[in-house]
């Protein structure tokens, strides 16, 4: 009977371990977004002259990453949780409209690289996720099944660390209108995930 109630208190404390990984992914995701927020005014700080356009920008980027913060609060009522949700949408609208601008003044080639940067960030989520889904597999599981998802644990933790050395290396590649594009694409992303 003891031994059964030490067993489920492991469960316990295994799955608060993980229900932590997941506030620590959602972490990483807000980190993205106000990353991609601080990147715009240090951008838009190069120049002395901001434009209209720029200046929208960094506003749509603001009202992403405000989005993305007050994602954490409970809502008493449905109309409260409604109306979160369209202001987002409005704010995602109003991002694609400045990201499709942009992109209409960037060759394919230029577009396709904020692109492919925007992929590795995709695939390095991906990698973060699934090591949630193998924590998660892990409990209840018999010790064979959990070695073999340790092991897939490593393989993912590996992969992210070589995705972000990627990432950083072809950040530094792109144009400041480039890194603009591909703040606000990350940024309009991770809203939209919460929306959905």
């Amino acid at each position: 009977m003891a031994e059964s109630e030490k067993e489920k208190l492991r469960d316990a404390e295994k799955r608060l371990e993980v229900e932590k990984q997941i506030k620590d992914i959602q972490s990483d995701q807000l980190n993205i977004a106000f990353s991609a927020t601080e990147s715009l005014k240090t951008l838009y700080n190069i120049r002395t002259k901001n434009s209209e356009a720029e200046r929208e920008t960094l506003k749509v980027a603001r009202n992403i990453n405000s989005a993305l913060l007050s994602q954490g609060q409970s809502y008493s009522k449905i109309s409260d949780i409604q109306r979160e949700i369209s202001k987002n949408q409005n704010t995602i609208s109003r991002a694609t409209k400045l990201q499709n601008s942009m992109e209409a003044g960037m060759t394919a080639q230029r577009v396709g690289r904020v692109k492919a940067v925007a992929e590795i960030q995709d695939s390095i989520l991906d990698y973060q996720k699934d090591i949630v889904t193998l924590e998660r597999s892990k409990l209840g599981a018999s010790k064979e099944e959990r070695k073999i998802a340790e092991s897939d644990i490593l393989l993912s933790k590996e992969s992210i660390k070589n995705l972000d050395t990627q990432f950083d290396k072809k950040l530094k590649l792109l144009s400041a209108q480039e890194q603009e594009l591909l703040f606000s694409k990350l940024g309009s992303k991770e809203l939209e995930k919460i929306i959905n």
